[in-house]
């Protein structure tokens, strides 16, 4: 369903009949990850760092979940109202049989102090945070100001959007420092402060449908 939505009534629905646009979907079930691989592959020329590149961890128990390249899409029609404003970085849906969930996700590697607002700092003030939550609320706002596309969002029991973030320097797995270690004591306080739960950030209408904003901070799991 979600295919026919994004290849056909949502492109017609601005006033573009196109053919050869490309989705690039796949699924998830189960324990699973997201990665955000362009910002990966730009942060591992600027630190001395590895990782493995996860940017949020999943769990869709026992539901498959669609997930679409929402960038990767949306670029496609640059040029067109349909390509303007800012966009998120995946679609996900379970739309098999009862319409339960419809998803927005941006995925962010960054230090807490960005993420945050400082009125100080000259580059991005309102910080990376409020970023993405104009990301995602431009993303839905496009996906249901039409009302072919509403019709169909509106059907779901669940609608969300979804900021995933990982500090870049959470290690991938439990650390045990030595007595003296600061930087391995540093990276267990980044573990634990981020909570085992995500955390809701607000309630948003967006054409007369409610979102729900949350802040999932790697490792935590966000649950489908």
């Amino acid at each position: 369903m979600i295919q026919e939505i994004l290849l056909h009534t949502l492109p017609q629905a601005y006033g573009l009949h196109r053919e050869h646009i490309k989705l690039n979907i796949s699924e998830l079930s189960g324990d699973e990850t997201l990665s955000e691989t362009r910002r990966c592959a730009n942060c591992k020329t600027k630190l001395n760092h590895q990782c493995n590149e996860q940017n949020m961890r999943i769990n869709t128990n026992t539901a498959t979940v669609t997930v679409v390249d929402h960038e990767l899409y949306i670029n496609q029609f640059n040029g067109t109202q349909f390509g303007k404003g800012k966009n998120c970085d995946y679609l996900l849906v379970d739309d098999s049989g009862c319409n339960y969930k419809i998803a927005l996700c941006e995925l962010t590697c960054s230090l807490a102090e960005n993420v945050e607002p400082n009125e100080k700092r000259t580059k991005l003030p309102e910080g990376k945070r409020a970023k993405v939550m104009a990301q995602l609320e431009e993303s839905a706002h496009r996906l249901v100001t039409k009302d072919d596309t509403k019709t169909y969002v509106e059907r779901f029991e669940h609608r969300h959007c979804i900021f995933g973030w990982r500090d870049p320097f959470v290690s991938d797995a439990p650390i045990v420092p030595k007595r003296g270690d600061i930087e391995a004591n540093m990276m267990i306080m980044g573990v634990a402060t981020s909570g085992s739960e995500p955390i809701l950030l607000h309630r948003k209408d967006i054409c007369g449908l409610e979102f729900v904003f949350y802040q999932v901070k790697y490792p935590t799991i966000y649950k489908w």
